[in-house]
Order: structure tokens, then sequence, then C-alpha cells
């Protein structure tokens, strides 16, 4: 079992990647699995902790038109994230 805290600091590694990707609006939003490769975590996980996020209001998914899942940050996701660097 994870330690406290851990998933708190792959929530905020996932949501500076989304930010640092500039996935910030649904027209921006990318793959789990292409964020996954850049973090060097397994698809499975980040999708687990992005779905975590989404029911937390940091991130939003979206079907594209091929029936793909995307994701992006919310306002609140990106206050969020400001509000690491301040």
């Amino acid at each position: 079992m994870a330690e406290p805290g851990a998933y708190e600091d792959t929530d905020v590694k996932i949501l500076l990647q989304l930010h640092n990707l500039a996935a910030v609006d649904p027209g921006k939003a990318v793959e789990a699995e292409d964020v996954a490769k850049i973090l060097m975590i397994k698809p499975e996980e980040l999708i687990h902790r992005l779905f975590d996020l989404v029911s937390r209001g940091y991130v939003a998914s979206l079907q594209d038109r091929v029936g793909k899942k995307k994701f992006h940050l919310t306002g609140l996701g990106l206050i969020k994230i400001e509000s690491l660097f301040s």
C-alpha cells in the first residue's frame, strides 16, 4: 500500500505534466497514454489517478470523435498548479 501523501505527490506530477503539455481546455486535451509515457508510470495507474482528479474537480475528461478518452486541466486544476508557485 502507498504511503500517505504518495498519491498527492503523483497527483501534483500529473497536474504539472498536463500544464506542461498545455492541456488547459477541451481543444488541447491529451490522452492518458501520452502522459503515462512521459511520467514513466503504468497507463492503468495514471487513468485511475486521473479519474480521482476528475472527481475532485481538477481535471476534466472527454471523448474525441473516434472515441478516445482525453483529459485536460479545469480552472480549479490551474489554480492548484499556480498555488504551487506562490
